[in-house]
């Protein structure tokens, strides 16, 4: 390949890279709206607060405005709520008669909305680099709609698929968590769902039904719940996959940017938040099974199990472990001989004049097993209200067409019993069934707050974990600290950067100057790929960064030395250059095959820093290899066959003598 050849792929190389980057270049605009329903005094004075905000904190680093949305502006958004409601029609947990409705109602709701045009004021921002914990906490201020803190996309990120980069949370702060799923626990709940009692009578149905189809009914019901009981490595990876993916949308819907979230070990679930100021009530977000299974209660009797239960109430809330309830409510089961289709469970409430709004365990209750209407049997039409006429926070919900009909026939067939609402194992509400209920359309309430409902709302709208979690792991970095070992971060580099540079131009001059172009590129093509990647960098990714410069230049003396050992023997420059590429190209691959199989092993085997570390060393090294072999080569073949240069000032030493007879 000739010299000009050569230029026009660097020349491509350095375009791409520098599309790839742009968006942590170029400035970028973030639109801040406010929340819905609004007075427009309250807007002006929100709008005010914003700015005083960002005048406060971000004087210098941004430029912000208040404007307002334009006619195009709104359609554009109005048709992108239109195609993300639509994806959220999942077929396998709607039937097509429900999507099609739906989609009917959908359209007609962007219609009227298309309609309806009214100029939105928003706070404009401007700046580059602008990081998801900065986004995260613009959508915590006074009145700001978390869900509509927007990032306006650039042409890049459109067309070649150009990313800002991912900052880890010891660089931008957050907090980190771990959840192990419970399996253990998940097993005691479907025993207790699906008892032996039921089993032995799916199976003696399957033998002794009259009719063939009758038995084919049992034996397939008793297949199914079979196979629910049974757990394997599969089943588990599955549970966990779904669980994460209940997360990740509870997690969109509370407006945090950019979450991570990764499975470890087919029983782990990795997440990290950025910039999340409140860690307390995203650790109850995300861990809640939130299960809202309706039961029906025994029937109404005077010897029931439920006051046999009670008698030792006490006793248990005197126990402070959960091994010790668990293994206190196994012993009352055989104490008052309770048949294998009934669960003790415990009834929680709020104590009066308690200002904490903290649940207690009240009573016990005796409940069927099998639960009457299950999370599944919710449609997604699910909103937390305010009933005036009880003066207390509820969950409204409507039913799928076939939770419907189970609820019809439940509360058809037990008037008078009493249905309980139980949440996260607790029963939270159980009232009486005074008429059946056919309308398809409920309510849950049991002394919720308004953030209660609101979670519980959102919550069983993306549906209920497949199986419980517990946190294992947990860590938070404040944004200060973050911002901290950024600045340090970038300082290390620039440092580095300019001890390399005076160095190199020191003490190679021109050849030096040469390898400080060919370093800036090493790093643009860093950046490039890792943005390319979706790589999150962390502070030991900053550490892989600065030793890559280092290393780096490295490769550029190595090269010169042999360059200076050919001028030193009397040949001219051309030949010097051809045969010191040649001798350093083999010195240099032997040198950086062992660290590159070293990153190799770190990046496969090892896990959050020294993954970091390992993955930024390895892009590090393929890069300088590139740039000192190819990069470093044309430039000086350029100078010495296109130019004609008899000489390259490659700094002080004996090859000097030489210079004159090869000028």
């Amino acid at each position: 390949m000739n010299i000009r050849s050569r230029f026009t792929v660097i020349s491509i190389l350095i375009a791409i890279a520098l599309s790839l980057v742009w968006p942590n270049l170029g400035q970028r605009t973030v639109r801040v709206y406010l929340q819905p329903r609004l007075t427009p005094v309250q807007i002006t004075k929100s709008m005010g607060n914003i700015v005083d905000y960002l005048k406060e904190h971000y004087a210098g680093v941004h430029k912000f405005s208040i404007a307002q949305t334009s006619k195009e502006d709104y359609k554009l958004k109005v048709e992108q709520d239109y195609r993300l409601k639509l994806q959220k029609l999942d077929p396998k947990r709607f039937d097509k008669e429900e999507i099609e409705e739906a989609i009917i109602v959908l359209r007609k709701e962007r219609d009227e909305a298309l309609k309806e045009f009214k100029a939105e004021k928003y706070v404009a921002i401007k700046g580059n680099f602008i990081q998801t914990a900065f986004l995260n906490e613009l959508s915590r201020l006074k009145n700001v709609d978390p869900q509509r803190v927007e990032v306006e996309k650039m042409w890049v990120e459109d067309n070649i698929n150009a990313k800002p980069f991912n900052l880890g949370l010891d660089l931008q702060g957050g907090m980190n968590l771990v959840l192990k799923g419970d399996f253990e626990k998940l097993m005691k709940l479907l025993n207790n769902q699906y008892p032996k009692s039921l089993i032995d009578k799916l199976k003696k149905k399957a033998k002794e039904e009259k009719t063939k189809d009758k038995r084919d009914e049992a034996q397939n019901e008793l297949d199914r719940v079979l196979d629910i009981l049974t757990l394997d490595e599969k089943k588990k990876k599955d549970y966990m996959i779904q669980a994460k993916e209940i997360i990740r949308s509870r997690v969109d819907k509370t407006g945090v940017s950019e979450p991570l979230l990764r499975i470890q070990d087919n029983d782990k679930i990795e997440i990290s938040l950025p910039g999340v100021a409140n860690p307390e009530g995203a650790k109850k977000l995300v861990k809640r099974t939130a299960s809202v299974n309706y039961h029906l209660a025994e029937k109404p009797s005077d010897t029931s199990y439920s006051a046999k239960a009670n008698v030792d109430f006490n006793k248990f809330l005197r126990l402070t472990s959960e091994k010790q309830k668990e293994l206190f409510i196994e012993n009352l089961i055989k104490k008052i001989n309770l048949p294998d289709s009934f669960i003790i469970t415990t009834y929680w409430d709020k104590r009066k004049n308690d200002i904490s709004n903290k649940l207690y365990p009240v009573s016990f209750m005796v409940l069927e097993a099998k639960p009457a209407l299950t999370g599944k049997d919710i449609s997604p039409n699910t909103y937390a209200n305010f009933d005036q006429e009880n003066n207390q926070h509820i969950v409204s919900f409507q039913l799928t067409s076939e939770g419907t009909k189970k609820f019809a026939d439940v509360t058809s067939k037990n008037k008078g019993r009493r249905l309980a609402i139980v949440i996260d194992d607790k029963v939270r509400s159980a009232p009486n069934i005074n008429e059946p209920i056919v309308s398809g359309r409920a309510q849950i309430s049991g002394g919720f707050t308004g953030q209660e409902a609101k979670d519980l709302a959102l919550i069983i709208k993306e549906g209920s974990l497949p199986v419980p979690l517990e946190i294992v792991s947990e860590s938070s970095i404040g944004p200060s600290l973050g911002k901290e070992s950024i600045d340090k971060g970038v300082k290390a580099i620039m440092y580095g950067l300019l001890v390399v540079l005076v160095f190199m131009v020191l003490y190679y001059h021109l050849a030096g100057f040469i390898s400080i172009i060919a370093l800036f590129v090493n790093i643009l093509f860093m950046a490039a790929l890792l943005a390319l990647m979706n790589f999150t960098i962390t502070l030991p990714g900053l550490a892989g960064i600065v030793l890559t410069i280092g290393m780096a230049v490295d490769a550029n003396v190595i090269i010169y030395e042999r360059i200076r050992e050919e001028l030193a023997r009397g040949k001219s420059m051309k030949l010097a250059t051809t045969q010191g590429f040649e001798r350093a190209t083999l010195t240099i691959l032997d040198s950086n095959l062992t660290t590159l199989v070293a990153a190799v092993i770190l990046s496969q085997f090892g896990v959050g820093p020294i993954k970091g570390f390992a993955v930024t060393l390895f892009i590090g090294i393929v890069t300088s290899l590139f740039t000192s072999l190819y990069i470093t080569k044309t430039i000086f073949g350029l100078l010495s066959f296109k130019l004609n240069m008899k000489f390259v000032p490659m700094g002080f030493g004996r090859y000097n003598k030489h210079r004159k007879a090869n000028a």
